[in-house]
């Protein structure tokens, strides 16, 4: 799986204006799951399925909010969650604790993520 900004995706693949197309097919020609950060977030399956997050917080527009997402992404995954399913939900995870509050930091995200983990599931 591939986590790529704007910038880094431009680097590895062709990209138009897009964005939904652009991770479509290089999630199909890769053969792996894409997800597409940015404020309208694309998340594509090599099988052509999409997910979009267009609620994405500008707060994650910060350094370390991409290793926090893959850290919660391999967190759900070694609980033995599905690939595909660890990924939506360490989005809405993510999502989540973003819209919580104006964080700037990631550091301060993480006193949050028990909370916010709680309220998803009973939610569900």
């Amino acid at each position: 799986m591939l986590t790529p900004h704007k910038g880094e995706f431009k680097k590895i693949f062709k990209s138009s204006e897009n964005k939904i197309v652009d991770c479509v097919n290089a999630s199909r020609l890769i053969s792996k799951t894409i997800l597409y950060k940015g404020n309208d977030t694309v998340i594509s399956y090599p099988n052509g399925n999409v997910w979009i997050n267009s609620n994405a917080s500008n707060s994650l527009a910060t350094a370390g909010s991409g290793d926090l997402l893959c850290g919660l992404i391999s967190g759900l995954v070694a609980q033995k969650m599905k690939l595909d399913l660890s990924v939506l939900a360490a989005v809405c995870i993510q999502n989540d604790l973003s819209n919580k509050k104006n964080n700037v930091v990631v550091e301060d995200f993480l006193a949050d993520i028990p909370s916010v983990m709680s309220s998803i599931k009973n939610n569900n």
